[in-house]
């Protein structure tokens, strides 16, 4: 493997478990990042130009929320928001993270404090989110 195949592995395992500790606040295996590396060296839809800024920002675990949040209600369509997305396919479909993507019985009182808590989150995430967005996309 070349030096530069290396520093894309190694980003894009970096990024897997940027990925991970934001969704899932966990640490993903090494099987995870494989898949991850994996399939964005082989899927077009994920691939990205050099001058991604989005994926550049996403570098920083503080900026992923915003990211998120913004591209999720501007760009549903942009490489951050698909390897997003496509990390979060690979953990679901991970045994090991079952639990966190099943189905649990919770009490009416704690669904409405997590909506609450969701409803208020947002808020301030996809106002601020947006505007991070537009920012890094001028021309």
């Amino acid at each position: 493997m070349t030096m530069t195949a290396n520093r894309a592995l190694h980003a894009l395992s970096e990024e897997c478990r940027r990925f991970a500790r934001y969704l899932l606040d966990a640490e993903p295996d090494s099987a995870e990042v494989e898949r991850y590396a994996r399939a964005v060296q082989t899927l077009p839809a994920v691939q990205c130009g050099p001058n991604e800024r989005l994926l550049s920002a996403a570098r920083s675990p503080l900026l992923l929320p915003f990211l998120d949040a913004g591209t999720s209600y501007l760009r549903l369509d942009c490489p951050f928001r698909r390897r997003l997305m496509l990390a979060a396919a690979i953990f679901e479909a991970s045994p090991r993270h079952a639990d966190r993507f099943l189905p649990c019985e919770t009490s009416i009182a704690r669904m409405a404090v997590m909506g609450l808590w969701t409803g208020l989150r947002m808020a301030v995430l996809v106002p601020l989110g947006v505007l991070l967005v537009k920012a890094l996309h001028r021309p």
